[in-house]
């Protein structure tokens, strides 16, 4: 395995600088996906606060929980102030 220096971070780095970097190396080819969890909405929160060069999408299959829809507007409603868009990327599935 080939380690890359500026990608290394101590185990105590926090999470906002390692995607503080990350947007920094690979802009503008990075992005995040997100399920609406508490763990993406955290992570959205700060590519959001930083203003990071982070494309942000979600994949819909129709079936998520009608709960996350509803995150899912209230946050889109956000964008204008948070400075994010979150893409769809939708495909099939078999019911």
């Amino acid at each position: 395995m080939q380690v890359v220096p500026e990608l290394w971070f101590p185990a105590d780095t926090a999470p906002r600088e390692v995607l503080a970097r990350a947007a920094t190396r690979f802009s503008p080819r990075i992005a995040f996906a997100t399920g609406f969890g508490m763990e993406g909405c955290v992570l959205l929160h700060m590519i959001a606060a930083r203003r990071l060069p982070i494309d942000v999408f979600t994949l819909d299959t129709g079936l998520l929980f009608p709960e996350t829809y509803v995150l899912w507007k209230r946050l889109e409603a956000l964008k204008e102030e948070a400075n994010f868009t979150i893409e769809t990327k939708e495909g099939e599935c078999a019911a």
